[in-house]
């Protein structure tokens, strides 16, 4: 059936990482640069932790001991990725039962979400997920996508952003008022930069 793509403000969530390995590492990396408040429980945490701490303060949480039921509690979302098959298990059984999000590294069974592989380009993100059947596949398709994806596309995005109440104030028929940004944003991509004010009003001058 496929997933639902929802995008989600992360900022101050809590989220829970079983597992100190590089793979663990890697999926608290991807949360904190959206940021969530990370709490890693592992028997063993490897060095990378100490420096994402370093970075992060205060949203990075190490715990060097087993996991613990109670450390599920409150959290928003959960993340399973130790090498032992069991505790992962678990831990997406506890998980399932309290209906909290879990992703488990490599256990499609064991997930009730995925992370997708992304493009971002500053508040512009693309994310692709094959529904857990192959990471690989979706990764080659996230290439092709930021082979295409314009250049200088954040600056216009922002700048679309900033005008959206101007042109709402100009235009107030909402059919009409997508059209025109349809037009500002083909001429936006067209030049390869935001438009200037001249630009944009002769733009508003038409008709669509």
């Amino acid at each position: 059936m496929g997933y639902f793509p929802f995008f989600v403000d992360l900022s101050g969530r809590k989220c829970l990482i079983v597992g100190g390995g590089t793979i663990a590492l890697r999926k608290a990396q991807s949360v904190l640069e959206y940021g969530a408040v990370v709490k890693v429980v592992a028997p063993c945490i490897c060095d990378g932790f100490e420096k994402l701490k370093e970075r992060y303060k205060e949203a990075v949480e190490l715990f060097e001991r087993e996991f613990e039921k109670k450390d599920i509690e409150d959290k928003f979302f959960v993340v399973a990725a130790t090498d032992d098959e069991q505790v992962n298990k678990e831990v997406s059984e506890i998980c399932f039962r309290k209906n909290t999000l879990v992703n488990t590294v490599d256990r499609k069974e064991y997930c009730n979400f995925y992370f997708p592989s992304i493009i971002k380009d500053g508040d512009i993100v693309v994310g692709v997920s094959s529904g857990g059947n192959s990471p690989v596949l979706a990764r080659e398709l996230r290439k092709k996508i930021e082979g295409v994806i314009p250049e200088n596309l954040d600056n216009i995005n922002k700048w679309l952003g900033e005008i959206r109440p101007y042109i709402k104030e100009k235009i107030s028929d909402e059919i009409e008022r997508k059209k025109y940004f349809e037009k500002i944003y083909a001429e936006c991509e067209r030049k390869g930069d935001v438009l200037y004010q001249d630009e944009l009003e002769e733009i508003l001058k038409q008709e669509v």
